[in-house]
């Protein structure tokens, strides 16, 4: 996990401060969102937390809201 952590660190260090620089906020809004994803997901892939799978949750929730004709058949 450790190695892990230090890439998703050198990721951050290598890309924040050249979008805070060229003062690009909304794209580092959504690194800063995609990163934490990513790491969240990273952890718990490592500590052998069982995740279901992104496909299902996609499909549940446009279930929840009613609109299963727009996912695929």
């Amino acid at each position: 996990m450790f190695w892990f952590l230090l890439l998703m660190v050198v990721i951050a260090v290598v890309e924040v401060p050249s979008l805070i620089r060229k003062r690009w906020w909304r794209e580092l809004m959504v690194l800063a969102l995609v990163w934490l994803m990513a790491t969240v997901y990273g952890i718990l892939v490592i500590a052998g937390i069982p995740i279901p799978q992104p496909t299902r949750v996609i499909t549940t929730f446009f279930q929840s809201l009613g609109l299963e004709r727009y996912l695929p058949r």
